[in-house]
């Protein structure tokens, strides 16, 4: 799959590659794997990449806290009606690539 990688910490413009990477592995019990549909780039991707956040930040890393999605595959104990629905996976970077590995709640 396609993803935006941060190779290393510095501006966005510098450090930033589009790349192929491996996908998520199949969900696990209450997770599910959503395609990402949108994301943006706001000030919060652009601060964490840049190295502001050193001690909590490891690179490379697929930035993106903010974005929209369709979940694709869940895990045992996910409602299988969830598949197909549009979420907002927000509270972790990761959004600027084409799946997402994620708990469900």
């Amino acid at each position: 799959m396609l993803a935006a990688v941060a190779g290393s910490p510095g501006p966005l413009a510098e450090v930033l590659a589009v790349r192929d990477v491996d996908g998520p592995a199949a969900p696990g019990a209450g997770e599910v794997v959503v395609r990402m549909v949108a994301s943006t780039v706001n000030p919060s991707d652009e601060v964490t990449v840049s190295g502001a956040y050193g001690s909590r930040t490891s690179f490379p890393m697929v930035p993106g806290f903010e974005g929209v999605g369709v979940i694709d595959a869940a895990g045992p104990g996910v409602p299988a009606a969830a598949v197909g629905r549009r979420v907002l996976p927000l509270g972790s970077a990761g959004a600027w690539q084409q799946y997402k590995r994620l708990d469900y709640s």
